[in-house]
């Protein structure tokens, strides 16, 4: 049984899996600017001593290590020799929810495996776990907390929902399970905010193109890569995921409108339906991880800049 941490307990060794992701490398970046020993797993693709990130001399000691974590055979080979004080596990496929139903049902036995391997491995550690605002499905209101009914609208979502309960379902579990909205940066070139900060720049409309009203939120990854950080040294053991948000409502048509503000009158926004606001409810976060992220007008603020500049 993994006993409570202190406060400010120091952490020496921690396992990263989905290192080389775009959380991935983030997270491990952090750690080990405090001098943690990491390892970082990948198994999407060959990450070549961690590719790019070996180009920061900082990273020469990170330890690689690369298989399948959904494979019992290979995760046994890889984490029977426990040797770390806490795994953050990112690992598992990513979709956008339109899969077809096959590809949608590998998806979720890869997250329940992973899951139920890093539980089984990971006895005596820590776990902290990406989880992700798929889970709440269609909200019923605007403040989402993490009692909210969990009613994912598709397999990615159930994917991310099954993970949640084998992590929690054991109280003696050291787990700390965070909801995450969807992530952006300033060097993705992908994603709502990519697009409506592209047509902006260049003084075209932002065409805000989802055609049915959807419930959406969005985090940039390096306050993402700050809330786990925290987890990892976080005291006390809770019973219940936790949102990870600006706390703030949040919709695809006024974000675009705060976009279009900043490159002038040249901007204007379209869209199709009007879409809801959602507010992730972030008070968990506060009184549990000492969260206290900038405001995302802040962010998105930042984001144009730096798009504008490149």
């Amino acid at each position: 049984m993994a006993a409570d941490r202190s406060a400010g307990e120091t952490l020496k060794r921690v396992l990263v899996t989905g290192a080389t992701g775009f959380l991935g490398r983030r997270v491990v970046a952090r750690l080990v600017e405090r001098g943690i020993e990491v390892t970082a797993h990948g198994n999407s693709r060959a990450f070549r001593d961690l590719g790019e990130v070996r180009l920061d001399k900082r990273f020469d000691a990170v330890e690689s290590m690369q298989g399948d974590l959904a494979d019992y055979d290979i995760a046994t080979d890889l984490l029977g020799s426990w040797r770390w004080n806490a795994v953050v596990n990112l690992a598992g496929p990513v979709t956008s929810g339109n899969e077809d139903l096959r590809t949608g049902i590998a998806v979720v036995t890869a997250h329940e495996r992973i899951a139920l391997h890093v539980k089984r491995f990971a006895e005596d550690a820590r776990i902290v776990h990406a989880s992700s605002m798929t889970v709440y499905g269609v909200p019923e209101q605007v403040d989402v907390d993490e009692y909210h009914p969990t009613r994912p609208v598709h397999l990615y979502g159930l994917a991310k929902l099954v993970a949640e309960c084998i992590l929690l379902v054991d109280p003696a579990t050291d787990a700390w399970v965070l909801r995450l909205p969807g992530l952006f940066s300033e060097d993705r070139a992908s994603g709502a905010l990519f697009h409506f900060c592209r047509a902006a720049r260049a003084g075209e409309p932002i065409r805000v193109t989802t055609a049915t009203p959807t419930a959406w939120n969005v985090l940039h990854v390096d306050d993402a890569a700050d809330a786990i950080v925290r987890a990892l040294t976080a005291t006390g053991k809770p019973r219940t995921a936790i949102n990870i948000s600006y706390d703030e409502p949040v919709d695809l048509i006024a974000v675009a409108k705060l976009i279009a503000a900043h490159a002038g009158a040249g901007s204007t926004v379209e869209a199709a339906v009007a879409h809801p606001p959602f507010r992730m409810n972030a008070t968990r976060a506060k009184q549990s991880l000492g969260w206290k992220p900038p405001t995302l007008r802040e962010r998105l603020t930042k984001l144009y800049a730096d798009y504008a500049a490149t």
